[in-house]
Order: structure tokens, then sequence, then C-alpha cells
């Protein structure tokens, strides 16, 4: 599919209503698993923003397998000692300029915070329903 139409489809699946998104047993053991490898094989990679954003379709979607948890720790492997996500500080010295070099990763940020909040809500989900 390409890194542009991955990005693309888990943008729709974030816009599309709860309803919308539910998916039918069956397909859920496949969808899973093709979640799963494609977030991996973008982690491989090393674009931690596609895999946030497979990651948290994928949440959207009730999806859960092995290979997505993967994808959650190699999202929170990137995460600094200073709290902020993305290891291209070297990147952004050798950039120099007058920008600041946080807004670089700002955006990363939000999108990897957003990712495991979704998953956070999809494991919390049905201890509420337990509780409720």
């Amino acid at each position: 599919m390409g890194r542009e139409r991955t990005i693309g489809l888990c943008r729709s699946i974030s816009l599309a209503s709860s309803d919308v998104r539910r998916v039918g047993a069956r397909r859920r053991e496949a969808w899973s698993e093709i979640f799963g490898s494609v977030a991996l094989s973008y982690a491989r990679e090393g674009d931690p923003s596609t895999t946030a954003a497979l990651l948290r379709a994928s949440a959207q979607l009730g999806l859960t397998h092995p290979w997505l948890d993967q994808a959650e720790c190699f999202l929170l492997d990137q995460q600094t000692p200073e709290g902020r996500f993305g290891l291209f500080a070297r990147e952004v010295s050798q950039c120099g300029g007058g920008g600041e070099a946080w807004s670089a990763y700002l955006s990363l940020s939000v999108e990897i915070l957003w990712a495991l909040a979704e998953v956070a809500a999809l494991r919390a989900a049905p201890e509420q329903k337990l509780e409720g």
C-alpha cells in the first residue's frame, strides 16, 4: 500500500463512527494479524509515526495481537529520559538554524501518546464492563 496510503487508511478509521468500526469475530483475527505485521514492518524500518498510526487504528477497531503488543513496545522504547518521543536528536542538532529543537519532537510525541491512549482505553474497556 505504501506509507501515504497506510496513513490515509488509519486516518479514515479514526474519523469513522464507532458503529462503522465494528469488526466481526472472524475478520478481527485476520485484521489483527495484518495490522500487527504491518506495524512491526514499519517499526523495523524505524518509522515510529506510521507505527503509531497503525497501533492507534488497530485499537480503535478493537484489534489485539502479540505483534501489536510488540509494536507498542517499540513505541515505548522511543521515549527519551526527558519524556519526549523520537531518537533523532543528532539529526536535529545538525540542522542548526533558529528553530527550537523541541518542535521537531512535538508532532511525533502527540502521535505516539495518542496511540498509547487508544491502546490503554481498549485494554480498560472489558474491565469497565465488569465493574458497571
